[in-house]
């Protein structure tokens, strides 16, 4: 969840570093603000939900403990698809690849980083958005297989992608 708030400054950083034109700079600040709250949201359901519904789980009792767990279950179950596939999952991912797609035109319209950093940074941000598609529509239930594929090869794509502009950005 901090590394997720971690993108809050950092994206607005790149940015303005990065020098686009205007409406580009301030686009890709505002989507990469909200890529970073959305996580950031999606997230904050393990330290803050999970552990107060398992103490009650595990301390549930007596002739209704099990109505109890099966509540206890349901919201889980419902705060997981909500803040975890809704939110973090599902809106993370369509502004992570916006926020990737905006930056990697950024690059590509300044001469600040290597114009093939803007050009790698386009198939990885079309690949993030593909993971939006998991869990939507006929997927719901049980989630897109392609899309489950492709997203953990994004992130890691992602991820080595930000080392390389944080790299390049310190020559």
């Amino acid at each position: 969840m901090v590394s997720a708030l971690a993108m809050l400054p950092l994206a607005a950083l790149l940015a303005v570093v990065l020098g686009a034109p205007p409406a580009l700079t301030a686009l890709s600040i505002v989507i990469g603000a909200a890529a970073a709250l959305v996580q950031a949201l999606g997230l904050a359901r393990w330290p803050f939900a999970v552990p107060e519904l398992a103490r009650r789980h595990a301390a549930a009792e007596g002739p209704e403990a099990d109505t109890v767990r099966g509540n206890i279950e349901l919201t889980f179950a419902t705060l997981n698809r909500l803040l975890g596939v809704g939110i973090g999952e599902h809106l993370g991912y369509l502004l992570t690849g916006t926020w990737t797609l905006l930056v990697a035109t950024s690059i590509l319209s300044t001469a600040v980083l290597p114009g093939w950093l803007g050009v790698i940074g386009l198939p990885i941000g079309l690949a993030l958005l593909i993971g939006t598609l998991e869990f939507v529509g006929p997927n719901e239930k049980d989630g897109w297989r392609l899309a489950g594929t492709i997203v953990p090869i994004a992130y890691i794509a992602w991820s080595f992608w930000l080392v390389a502009l944080g790299v390049f950005l310190i020559l």
